[in-house]
């Protein structure tokens, strides 16, 4: 599809896209009515999904009813079980069956404790599972990022790779807004993936988490997004009963629906520089 031609300051044509994903599709019915809305209203383009959370039917009827939603798979390995029979992947599961919490997966991961196999072996099963419920699957990310820990992203890679789907790599410049989670995921990439992060792609989106400021956050990333494709990740949604049993990010969901259906978020999209785009156009 043809390119919005903008100018940079040198001169040169710049083409500057960019993908609004809200992240975790079918973890609830208020988180999945939440992006739907904000799907509606134009503002997001495309969604990660859950295969493995108390909303992911919902999310599945919801996917049939707006195809223009182009959806990927959010991989969890943080909270609630496995898709995969839990003997399967045994280094990924406590006792219980269920995943470990974020905290001592990264210790796990750090010390050589998470087979790469069986990332690989669950990142198919839940890739597996949106397929079968008829979801065509664009792009791939984790869930809090934990996709990219040592140990980790090599599974994850080996799937996308072998499947052609494109991996988030959440790696932003580590300016005002969550300093300490920006170094940290950075450091993380480094480790897990050597070598540049292509420059044709790019992400932001962890320091909108928590921002009082939304609206106005988002639209500064717009202004200064760079040339080629950048991804921006959001998290509207409704709280509900399902959210606060799984998540501890509630309340702000509410604050960004609100913004990314605000005139003013929605007239600096209207612009056409950036260009909205879904990783399916990519």
């Amino acid at each position: 599809m043809p390119a919005f031609a903008g100018t940079t300051c040198e001169g040169a044509i710049a083409d500057r896209r960019v993908v609004i994903n809200a992240d975790d599709f079918g973890l609830c019915e208020g988180v999945t009515r939440g992006i739907v809305e904000a799907h509606q209203a134009g503002a997001v383009t495309a969604a990660s999904m859950f295969a493995n959370a108390p909303g992911f039917g919902g999310a599945v009827q919801a996917a049939r009813q707006f195809p223009r939603l182009d959806l990927g798979l959010h991989f969890n390995l943080t909270v609630g079980a496995p898709v995969s029979p839990p003997a399967r992947v045994p280094s990924l599961c406590a006792t219980t069956g269920l995943f470990r919490s974020l905290g001592p997966l990264i210790r796990r991961a750090l010390s050589g404790r998470v087979d790469p196999d069986d990332v690989a072996r669950e990142c198919r099963a839940q890739l597996d599972r949106l397929r079968a419920a008829g979801v065509r699957v664009s792009h791939l990310d984790g869930h809090r990022h934990a996709h990219v820990l040592p140990g980790v992203w090599s599974g994850v890679e080996a799937v996308g790779r072998s499947e052609g789907i494109p991996v988030r790599r959440p790696v932003e410049p580590v300016g005002p807004g969550r300093m300490a989670a920006k170094l940290a995921l950075r450091i993380a990439c480094v480790i897990a993936m050597p070598g540049p992060t292509p420059s044709s792609h790019h992400f932001r989106g962890i320091g909108l988490l928590g921002a009082r400021d939304f609206g106005d956050a988002l639209v500064g990333l717009l202004d200064r997004s760079p040339a080629g494709v950048t991804e921006v990740a959001v998290h509207p949604g409704y709280v509900d009963a399902d959210l606060l049993r799984w998540d501890s990010y509630a309340q702000d969901r509410e604050r960004e629906l609100a913004a990314l259906r605000s005139p003013h978020v929605l007239t600096r999209l209207t612009r056409g520089d950036p260009r909205l785009v879904r990783f399916a156009d990519l």
